[in-house]
């Protein structure tokens, strides 16, 4: 087999260039959010649809009470990258410096939020927080069965 000029040019410009290529080829970095979140705050299917639809997998932390979220908050390393939490517990992180300001410019949906909740006295402006949950909750009885005044 001969090895001519040309063979050798195209080999050395193939061996010059394969380390470029592979480096140009998108690293698919693992995508994963950390979630700290109460035991009953989510729907079952909410971070399976999340994850369907951002290709971003979670991994959630349950708490149970305040003292446990704090711990839980406290402990975590790495930190997490979302907390649901109580107006009370929001305002004690802002305070001690631990939530850090959100970009708004990430949440394309925060014009979606009813204007009413988006100043809160715990966290004015809504800097470091975004409502998650608001409601109401009704009881309701049969006459027939419940007697006296409710």
């Amino acid at each position: 087999m001969s090895f001519s000029r040309r063979n050798f040019l195209q080999s050395v410009l193939l061996g010059m260039m394969m380390p470029h290529a592979l480096l140009a080829q998108p690293q698919q970095a693992h995508k994963l959010l950390r979630l700290l979140n109460w035991d009953t705050y989510i729907g079952q299917t909410t971070l399976r649809d999340f994850t369907q639809r951002s290709g971003v997998d979670v991994a959630m932390d349950v708490f149970t009470s305040e003292a446990d979220f704090v711990a839980k908050l406290l402990m975590s390393n790495p930190r997490y990258d979302v907390v649901v939490a109580s107006d009370y517990s929001v305002m004690r992180l802002i305070r001690a410096e631990l939530l850090t300001p959100l970009d708004r410019s990430l949440i394309p949906d925060i014009s979606n939020i009813n204007p009413q909740f988006m100043d809160a006295e715990f966290d004015k402006g809504r800097r470091y927080s975004l409502p998650y949950m608001w409601g109401t909750l009704g009881i309701g009885y049969r006459k027939s069965v419940v007697k006296g005044p409710v």
